[in-house]
This record gives C-alpha cells, sequence and structure tokens, in this order.
C-alpha cells in the first residue's frame, strides 16, 4: 500500500517541478533557470562567435543545455536556455527559452517562451509567441501569439491574437483576436475579432465583428456584422448583408436574406422568408372569422407592406351528423389599396385537419386541405377591418392521398389591430 502511496505522489512532485522551472522561464530572467539541475548525458560544444554550448545530443534524466541543435533524449525534462532545432522527447515536459525549431514530444507539456515552428505532441502546448506547424495537445493548445497552421486539441485551443489554418477541438476554439480557416469545436467556436473561413460546432458559434464565411451550428450563431452565411436554430447579428437560415433569424440592421420558421429585423431593407416575418412598420392583427370552411377561427395576421403572413385555429364542420374537428391554418399572400378604406388581398393556405378518432361518422382521423382566397377588405375604423372572402379549396387524406371534399367556399370576418 505505500509503495502505491509513493507512486500515486510522484507524477504530483514531477508536475511541481516542471511548473517551477516554467515558472522561471517565462516570468524571471534566463539565469535563474540555470538553478535547474542537470542529469544527463550531453554531446557539446562550445561556439567560437556566441560563446555558448552548442548540443547535438542530450540523453539521461534531466537536461539543461545552452542550445540544442540535435536530439534531446529524456526521461522527465529536457530544458533549453536558448535556441532548440532538431528533436526533443521527454516523459514530462520540454521547456525552451527562445525559438523552438523542429519536434516536440513530451508525457505533459512543451513549453515556449519565444515562437515554436514544427510539430508539438503532448497533453498541453504553450508559448508565449507564435506558432507555426502542427499542436497536437491532449488537453489544450495556449498560444500568446499567432497560430499559423494545424492546432488539434481534447479539449481547448486558446490564441491570444490570430489564428490562421485549421483548429479542431473537443470542447471550444477561442481567438482574441482574427480567424481564418476552419474552426471545428464540440462544444464552441468564438473569435473575437474577425472571422474568414468555416466555424462549425453542435452548440454556438460566436464572431465579436464581421463574419466573412460560414457559421454552422445545431443551436445558435451570432455575429456582429453578418456578410456571409448563418446556419443554425438561433441566427444573430447587429448588422447582415449575408444570409441567415434557422428557425429564428434577427438581425438590427440587414439589407439580406432571412430564410426561417420565424424572422425578425429591425431594418426594413431585409428579405424575408418564413411562416412569420416581422419588420418595423409589420402590422399585427387579430383575426375573428367563419364560413363554410370553418364554423369559427382565430387567428393572427402579420401585415407587411405589400405580403402578409397568416396564422389560425378553427372548428371544422363537414356535416350535420359529424362532431366538430379543428382545424390548424397557415396562409401567405398579397394585399393592394384600391381605394383609401377598400384593400384587395389573396393568399394560398394550407390547412391540418384533425378529427380526433371521431368513429362515429365516416370522416377519416386526419385530413389537410389546400386553399386559395380573394378577400375584399374594408376599414371601419383605424383599428377594425372587416372583410369578405371566396375562394376553393380541397381536401385530402394523408394516407393514399384520395381526395374527400372539394368544392367553393365563402368567409367572412373582422381583423383588429
Amino acid at each position: 500500500m505505500q509503495k502505491k502511496r509513493y507512486l500515486l505522489l510522484l507524477p504530483l512532485l514531477l508536475l511541481s517541478f516542471t511548473e517551477g522551472v516554467a515558472q522561471n522561464l517565462f516570468f524571471n530572467s534566463t539565469s535563474s533557470s540555470k538553478k535547474s539541475p542537470n542529469l544527463a548525458l550531453s554531446f557539446r560544444k562550445t561556439s567560437a562567435k556566441t560563446q555558448k554550448k552548442n548540443t547535438y545530443l542530450t540523453v539521461g534524466l534531466i537536461s539543461r543545455t545552452d542550445q540544442l541543435n540535435g536530439l534531446g533524449l529524456n526521461l522527465v525534462s529536457t530544458i533549453t536556455q536558448s535556441k532548440f532545432n532538431g528533436i526533443q522527447i521527454s516523459g514530462l515536459a520540454n521547456i525552451n527559452g527562445e525559438t523552438a525549431s523542429g519536434i516536440q514530444i513530451a508525457g505533459l507539456c512543451n513549453i515556449n517562451r519565444s515562437a515554436h515552428n514544427g510539430l508539438s505532441i503532448s497533453l498541453l502546448n504553450l508559448s508565449s509567441c507564435h506558432m507555426a506547424g502542427i499542436s497536437l495537445g491532449g488537453l489544450a493548445n495556449i498560444y500568446q501569439g499567432n497560430a499559423c497552421g494545424i492546432q488539434v486539441a481534447g479539449l481547448l485551443n486558446l490564441t491570444q491574437d490570430k489564428s490562421r489554418g485549421i483548429s479542431i477541438a473537443g470542447l471550444a476554439n477561442v481567438t482574441k483576436g482574427s480567424t481564418m480557416g476552419l474552426s471545428l469545436a464540440g462544444l464552441l467556436n468564438m473569435t473575437a475579432k474577425d472571422m474568414l473561413g468555416i466555424q462549425l460546432s453542435p452548440l454556438a458559434n460566436l464572431t465579436g465583428d464581421k463574419l466573412k464565411g460560414v457559421q454552422l451550428a445545431a443551436l445558435g450563431n451570432a455575429a456582429k456584422n453578418n456578410k456571409g452565411v448563418q446556419i443554425a436554430a438561433c441566427n444573430f447579428a447587429l448588422e447582415s448583408s449575408g444570409l441567415q437560415v434557422g428557425l429564428y433569424n434577427a438581425s438590427m440592421k440587414s439589407s439580406g436574406l432571412q430564410v426561417g420558421l420565424f424572422n425578425h429585423s429591425e431594418d426594413s431593407c431585409a428579405v424575408q422568408f418564413g411562416l412569420i416575418n416581422l419588420k418595423p412598420k409589420t402590422k399585427i392583427q387579430l383575426l375573428l372569422a367563419s364560413g363554410s370552411f370553418t364554423t369559427f377561427q382565430i387567428g393572427a395576421r402579420f401585415l407587411n407592406r405589400h405580403s402578409y403572413t397568416l396564422m389560425s385555429a378553427g372548428y371544422q364542420y363537414f356535416s350535420p351528423s359529424s362532431k366538430p374537428s379543428l382545424a390548424f391554418t397557415y396562409r401567405a399572400g398579397l394585399h393592394t389599396t384600391l381605394l383609401p378604406r377598400l384593400q384587395l388581398s389573396s393568399d394560398l393556405g394550407f390547412s391540418h385537419i384533425e378529427t380526433f378518432h371521431n368513429h362515429t361518422t365516416s370522416i377519416p382521423a386526419q385530413l389537410y386541405a389546400l386553399q386559395g382566397r380573394l378577400s375584399a377588405e374594408f376599414q371601419l375604423t383605424p383599428k377594425t377591418t372587416v372583410f369578405v372572402t371566396g375562394g376553393y379549396s380541397t381536401t385530402q387524406t394523408y394516407k393514399h392521398n384520395n381526395n374527400y371534399e372539394k368544392g367553393f367556399f365563402f368567409e367572412a370576418g373582422f381583423y383588429f389591430f
């Protein structure tokens, strides 16, 4: 049991040691890092120009060198106070004080005080400057400068400045600057500035400034200025001159296109295709009507400058021997003004009819109807409009698409603002 406890404490001691070395490397002078031990066999040569010891091969437990131009193979860590160029393989950590070029493989972390060019593989890849190449982090890749290349992390890719290339993370990709390329995350993609490329995630994509690419998410997309394409259940943009496709699309200023079930724009210039379209001048009217197609119906009409959509529910009546059934209707149409108080409107509609398994008659359990209408509307008061409607309807069964009923119908009712 005691041996097992010591084995559990060993990784923690090694981690504490590595963190201490990293603190000295990043936040203190390089001379303080010389206090770290050197427990390795090294083949080195002193440069006549720089007077620095240039190491070509170091093998052991813990190595500390001025410059490494070759292979560092150590059980715990490989520490280079200045430049590294070659291959570093360590059981715990690779730490470099200046520019690193080549291959870094560590069980815990690769830490570079300056830029890194090449391949980094570890649980954590960390650099206070730029990265160009490929970073594979079991937990995270964190860079305080630019990241150019491919970043793959189990949890997080974090770039302080610009990200160029491909970023793949199990949890999130976060760039405090701009992003160009592909960002693929298991949860969230976030770019504080411009996004030029593709953001793909199951939850959400966020762009703090201009979007000139594609945001694709299951739940939501948000951008300050959308000049590309947003596809998600919910899309938000302060300004949009691109395309929004989803269940709910919203924008403040928009000269683009919104396609969805519910579209909302604070700009009248937006082009909208959906079940419900709202603009600043959209009027919402309450519908009360009765006719030969529905005994009684109530609904709401969303009236724009020349077009409208309408949703309603009502009692459907077939014959004196049948019980009432419900009809849920959606209509879309156009309207025009003939006289100051007289308008002419026309629309096409779809109704789902539910009879609730009415076995007392021969009416099928579920039906659908297609309708065409022509209406004359007269404004009685500023908030009340009366209308009369004539139209044609065909009612079909869902099963086998058999014709159940067809013919002309009439309707009359009121719109209330």
